[in-house]
């Protein structure tokens, strides 16, 4: 179920990283990367939500994916979208 849900946020991260492509700040795209690589190792014992029948959701299943879809679709955007409209 937390594969299921780290699909998700990704697929999220990369609908809604249309949002923040306007960041012209050179170094965006690894300080993404940096973010979500301290949530991961961090936050691996962070419950964001818990059910009375043992289903848990952890941080590294939530932020993580959906900063690297962010990422991705900024990666997407800059280099293939425009390399196709070139």
């Amino acid at each position: 179920m937390n594969f299921i849900i780290s699909v998700s946020f990704l697929v999220i991260g990369l609908i809604f990283g249309r949002l923040v492509l306007n960041q012209s700040y050179e170094k965006y795209d690894k300080n993404l990367l940096i973010v979500a690589t301290v949530f991961f190792v961090f936050g691996y014992k962070t419950v964001i939500f818990s059910t009375s029948s043992n289903f848990t959701v952890i941080l590294p299943c939530v932020v993580p994916p959906f900063l690297v879809g962010v990422a991705l679709r900024r990666y997407i955007s800059k280099y293939v979208i425009r390399r196709k409209n070139a």
